[in-house]
């Protein structure tokens, strides 16, 4: 199971769940639950990061992704000091820098 698949399948609205799941088929690439996954979740977890949010951190690590972005300020300010092997930015900054470097 993919996490993303797992907590989309959770949400109240029908619309929405519909719509992630375009969005889902579009990624160039899925992270599927692994025994390596879920301990690098644990891992995250411990350093204060809410258990869903330290999976979708631990995927994005996992997928090689080089940007993670995020408009919850929490996250943002907690995730700085995890040593992650991936950015993570609110959107408007990543806007900003992008624009700034064409």
């Amino acid at each position: 199971m993919v996490v993303g698949a797992y907590e989309n399948d959770k949400h109240p609205k029908l619309d929405r769940r519909d719509e992630i799941r375009l969005w889902e088929g579009r990624s160039a690439r899925s992270v599927a639950l692994s025994p390596n996954l879920e301990e690098r979740t644990r891992q995250i977890a411990t350093r204060g990061i809410q258990a869903l949010d330290a999976a979708h951190l631990a995927s994005a690590e996992a997928g090689g992704a080089e940007v993670f972005l995020t408009c919850d300020d929490v996250l943002l300010r907690r995730s700085q000091r995890l040593g992650l092997g991936l950015r993570i930015l609110n959107p408007v900054a990543y806007l900003v820098e992008a624009s700034a470097h064409g």
